[in-house]
């Protein structure tokens, strides 16, 4: 789920098109986010210039899950992945809808690594 997530955001930020990132997501942030929204959500990790391919190869740091699947069907990752010039966290809560588990909500920083 977080490799798929983070090549989707990778993808986005390289071309600021985030309509594929969106459609990803659940029916509920789809109404709460526009393309243009996100892209405005991201500008900073743009900025940044943060290497999101590097989510694809090095394993994350998942600091908290929450959440009963069994009753909400819901789960929220907490962590991070310590890539080679950033710390990217994240905080994602995924949604099984249709059997597919979608993108709630999310937070998303990046921290330069000194």
């Amino acid at each position: 789920m977080l490799r798929g997530l983070f090549a989707a955001i990778s993808q986005a930020n390289f071309t600021e098109n985030y309509t594929v990132f969106r459609s990803m997501g659940s029916p509920t942030f789809q109404s709460k986010y526009s393309a243009e929204q996100l892209k405005t959500n991201f500008s900073g990790v743009r900025k940044l210039k943060v290497d999101f391919t590097q989510t694809l190869t090095t394993e994350p740091e998942i600091v908290a899950t929450l959440g009963k699947i069994s009753d909400t069907q819901a789960i929220n990752l907490m962590g991070y992945f310590p890539t080679e010039h950033h710390k990217i966290e994240f905080n994602i809560t995924y949604q099984a809808i249709d059997n597919i588990w979608r993108m709630e909500t999310f937070e998303i920083d990046a921290k330069k690594i000194k």
